[in-house]
């Protein structure tokens, strides 16, 4: 089958363990562009999480990100969104606000963060691994009165919860799955990524084919973790890492004999590519 857009997760599926796009993916991605195929990068991070050498990519015109609820055109400078209304976004915070939890709070492309907790002992009591705080240091902006902020910012893409407690993040997972009005994921343990039904990376995937007309089977999905579930399945073809999780495995159409440290891009143009 001859696909017409490839969909890639982008931590520990497009990206190496180093966090890194290594040459050998580089260079596949511009052969699929040569070829007439769109690469997109399909990401739970936010637009400004992204790495420059993705941002800038010249095989990337579209950019999804923040778990589907955006898709931003880099040549119109367009965004597609499907963010939580700012009634429902009150909501997931008044319910949040029942639990021992550290918010990020993504809107317009950024993650902001409570300014009292961006410090190494706050991360740590909510079960922030060492990684991801160096990540959240560099990637998000820290707000002197945070609570304010979340009442009066627009258009949030996501919510990006860690937990100090495990039980206490399962019965919130459960009460906002509830609401029937979010889709609740996970690409880290201890943590929650909420945004609305409308968006999710699948959707993102088929309103992107939608735009760009073509048919969902002729799309090609491949993540590694949990919040990678719906673009697998809504995909032509999904296809879990080697190195994805038991649980993604399970709902993948097939398993890539292929980990992150392999070259993914390419690997599917060599095994794929019509």
């Amino acid at each position: 089958m001859p696909y017409r857009i490839l969909s890639f997760d982008l931590d520990c599926t497009l990206l190496d363990v180093d966090m890194t796009l290594s040459e050998e993916n580089s260079r596949a991605l511009l052969e699929w562009q040569k070829r007439g195929v769109t690469v997109v990068p399909n990401s739970g991070r936010t637009l400004a999480e992204m790495p420059d050498f993705i941002r800038e990519h010249p095989a990337f015109r579209y950019l999804i990100h923040s778990d589907g609820a955006v898709i931003f055109d880099r040549e119109t400078g367009e965004r597609h969104c499907a963010c939580l209304s700012r009634e429902l976004t009150d909501r997931i915070l008044a319910l949040l606000s029942d639990y021992e939890v550290l918010i990020t709070y993504r809107t317009g492309g950024c993650s902001y963060v409570d300014e009292r907790l961006f410090c190494d002992a706050q991360l740590a009591y909510y079960q922030m691994g060492t990684y991801y705080r160096e990540f959240l240091y560099e990637t998000n902006r820290p707000i002197p009165d945070f609570e304010r902020f979340c009442r009066e910012a627009e258009d949030a893409e996501m919510l990006c919860v860690f937990f100090h407690d495990d039980r206490a993040m399962e019965a919130c997972r459960a009460r906002l799955l509830e609401t029937g009005e979010v889709i609740v994921a996970s690409s880290a343990p201890h943590n929650l990524e909420i945004f609305s039904i409308r968006a999710d990376k699948g959707n993102a995937l088929l309103r992107l084919a939608a735009l760009l007309g073509v048919d969902r089977a002729d799309t090609l999905a491949v993540g590694d973790s949990e919040n990678d579930a719906d673009m697998l399945q809504k995909a032509g073809l999904g296809l879990a890492m080697r190195n994805a999780s038991p649980v993604l495995k399970e709902c993948a159409d097939a398993v890539a004999n292929c980990s992150n440290d392999e070259h993914i891009a390419r690997y599917l143009l060599e095994h794929y590519a019509k």
